[in-house]
């Protein structure tokens, strides 16, 4: 059977609560390993409890940029420095920008996000990238740390030209479930013409559920199978072609053994 990496999950949403249940369901569907991401602290600390517990599930700290404005990032940083050091972590994230309501708290966001870079320069853990309709600020903040942090754009929503600037810039691209949908042709295109060695998939459970289950909710880690499926389906490859290069590519960004004796 195939093995698949979902690089991109949060478990900790009350809508995947039975977290035994979820993961044995990905057992089944050939998910070996989970990316559990945090939204704020208070859920740091809980992705790391589920990394501690469940084999083959990982957790990525940090602060979002919708959790911004709620916490001083002195104090914040502080409590994400202890976190960052918890068995169990294996990036720091998920951190950036997010315009998409043209909020007020753009500097809140834009403070937030260059003290946890600052921080995975510190701590060599790469950074899981949140980027919506932020693209510009977030490419240039991805260039002030150029060559001392790496990581993920997780949910690529930009353009080709976009994707090989990350690239370049040591970052995986990671395509979600949205890239399915009947209506992303343009972000189909860009994922048809990257190049799978940096390239990762992802299904940001429990939202975005991809074709051919997008009426179902919640969405969950066991449905990146359809996220491979499609990206193997526009680069005419056998998605156990997709499955183990990204599963190894997520192996390769997060520090881990290719071949363990864990599963998700």
């Amino acid at each position: 059977m195939s093995r698949y990496f979902d690089s991109h999950a949060h478990l900790t949403d009350e809508a995947l609560i039975n977290t035994e249940a979820v993961l044995a369901a990905c057992r089944e569907a050939g998910v070996a390993r989970v990316l559990d991401v945090a939204g704020d602290l208070e859920d740091s600390a809980l992705c790391i409890g589920h990394a501690q517990e469940f084999d083959g599930v990982y957790a990525a700290v940090g602060v979002h940029p919708h959790a911004a404005q709620d916490l001083a990032v002195g104090p914040g940083m502080e409590r994400l420095k202890v976190l960052c050091a918890q068995r169990g972590v294996v990036a720091l994230g998920e951190m950036g920008l997010d315009y998409h309501y043209d909020r007020d708290w753009r500097d809140a966001q834009l403070a937030w996000f260059d003290a946890q870079m600052q921080l995975a320069a510190q701590t060599g853990l790469p950074v899981v990238i949140h980027d919506r309709e932020a693209h510009g600020d977030v490419l240039d903040m991805l260039k002030g740390y150029r060559g001392k942090v790496c990581g993920i754009v997780h949910c690529f929503s930009g353009s080709y030209e976009m994707a090989m600037e990350c690239i370049k810039l040591g970052y995986y691209v990671s395509f979600s479930g949205s890239v399915t949908f009947k209506n992303a042709r343009r972000l189909q295109e860009v994922a048809a013409r990257l190049p799978l060695e940096h390239m990762l998939i992802e299904t940001d459970a429990p939202y975005l559920s991809p074709e051919p289950v997008r009426s179902k909710r919640p969405n969950a880690p066991y449905n990146v199978v359809h996220v491979g499926a499609c990206i193997a389906a526009l680069k005419n490859l056998e998605p156990e072609a997709v499955a183990e290069a990204t599963y190894r590519n997520a192996c390769a960004v997060f520090g881990l053994p290719v071949d363990g004796a864990e599963e998700a």
